[in-house]
């Protein structure tokens, strides 16, 4: 076996982490260093964390393994550190391990003072073409041009024009249930999120453009950590990042309202309870945060290391860095 070629994922992971670095550095951000262990996790929908205990004595903590950077940059935020990223170690557990898929993975993540969604977006293309300075790559066969602005799409008009029907029509549980029994799919003990992902990965994405694009307008009650529409308060303020099809980030304007986050907390509190899923208390320290939060708004967004390095490298499993673990 050529040493060298299963090297070479995480020798082009090795030179981009440099060249992030340098991007950011020369917008004069500060670098942020987030603790693997947490005392705390935001609550959100389809993220479950691995879950420690730590022992001192005869008192006992529960830590909790980073699911991303964000409760430690925003905690810098409320600080008045001003715009930061950080480049961590991620842990998601309860996830199916796939080609795009690792229970642990590198995350850029980054915010910016008096700043919404478009302006990531912005700094999202700046990073890439300064990643890619010959303005396009090799992905699988395709060659890949980021030589203009990548388009920005609505996932409410796609939902329209490929589901049938208008996204604002099924945001209720039984609503969503009912249209989507008509069309075949499994409704039994599904939740609402879940039956909106099988419609994305049945009759959306198979119409996404292979090129790099935003999708913006994603449902409110996905994103309790987002701003909401201004003038559609069903929508977040929240894009997703995707290249050759593959989400590579997830970015927002940030919802500072300590009330709304809190509010979003319990339900999913209650709902965890209520589905026997692993209970995780309320996360104080991070709503005080939130509280502080006052030199905004606030934009950020987290990105997938692992995955853009997989493509940049051209292999096809994001398990290529991943040098002495074998998944099933």
């Amino acid at each position: 076996m050529n040493t060298h070629s299963t090297l070479q994922p995480m020798l082009v992971r090795e030179n981009m982490i440099r060249d992030i670095r340098a991007f950011f550095g020369k917008h004069h951000f500060h670098e942020v260093i987030v603790p693997v262990f947490q005392t705390g996790v935001p609550l959100e929908p389809t993220i479950s964390p691995f879950s420690t205990t730590w022992s001192m004595f005869d008192k006992k903590q529960t830590l909790y393994l980073s699911t991303s950077p964000e409760r430690y940059l925003k905690k810098m935020l409320s600080r008045e550190l001003g715009n930061c990223y950080a480049i961590g170690h991620t842990f998601r557990n309860l996830e199916h391990i796939g080609p795009y898929h690792h229970p642990e993975f590198l995350m850029l993540e980054w915010y910016r003072e008096q700043a919404d969604f478009h302006q990531i977006m912005d700094d999202v293309e700046h990073l890439m073409h300064s990643l890619v300075p010959s303005g396009s790559f090799h992905y699988q066969g395709q060659t890949y041009s980021l030589q203009n602005s990548f388009p920005r799409l609505s996932l409410e008009k796609l939902f329209l024009e490929y589901v049938g029907i208008k996204l604002a029509e099924v945001l209720t549980d039984k609503k969503m249930q009912s249209f989507v029994k008509k069309r075949g799919y499994a409704v039994q003990n599904a939740t609402w999120e879940q039956l909106f992902h099988q419609i994305m990965i049945q009759e959306l994405e198979p119409h996404f453009p292979k090129e790099p694009f935003f999708l913006l307008d994603f449902p409110a009650r996905l994103s309790p950590l987002c701003k909401r529409n201004e003038k559609k308060s069903y929508l977040a303020d929240r894009f997703e990042f995707f290249i050759a099809g593959i989400e590579i980030g997830n970015g927002n304007t940030e919802e500072t309202d300590r009330a709304r986050i809190l509010n979003g907390f319990q339900e999913e509190l209650l709902y965890r309870r209520k589905t026997n899923q692993l209970s995780i208390p309320i996360d104080e320290e991070f709503l005080q945060n939130i509280h502080a939060l006052t030199h905004g708004p606030y934009a950020g967004i987290g990105l997938g290391i692992d995955r853009l390095a997989m493509i940049m490298a051209d292999v096809a499993d994001i398990h290529a860095f991943e040098v002495d673990y074998h998944h099933a």
